[in-house]
């Protein structure tokens, strides 16, 4: 999928992306595979993307770890997409009660196992 998922949650200039944490990847881990893929963020780029804190595990067994960021929103969403795309992980937003997926799998959230870290 080539789109950004509608419904993607903007809560006082901060934004919510929920990313595929494959083989017990770490939000640590994520965001250095995540910064060395991609191409430097152009000198403009303000704000941070930080840990959410919570992982939420689908009935099919993929883990997403939640993602927040806010400055400038638009270049990290671009950023930490276009890396799931190219590394071939998918990326979700929660839309009401359910988790929607890249892929447009819908997920409601009272089937997921919901971790807060």
């Amino acid at each position: 999928m080539n789109r950004v998922i509608p419904g993607t949650i903007t809560v006082e200039g901060r934004e919510f992306l929920y990313v595929e944490a494959k083989n017990e990847e770490t939000f640590v881990e994520f965001m250095n595979n995540a910064a060395s893929f991609t191409p430097p963020l152009p000198p403009s780029t303000k704000g941070a993307v930080l840990d959410g804190l919570i992982l939420i595990v689908t009935p099919n067994k993929k883990r997403f770890l939640g993602l927040s960021y806010k400055g400038t929103v638009k270049i990290w969403r671009n950023m930490l997409t276009d890396y799931c795309k190219e590394s071939g992980v998918q990326w979700a937003s929660i839309d009401e009660d359910k988790l929607i997926t890249s892929d447009e799998s819908t997920f409601p959230l009272e089937d997921c196992v919901v971790n807060f870290l």
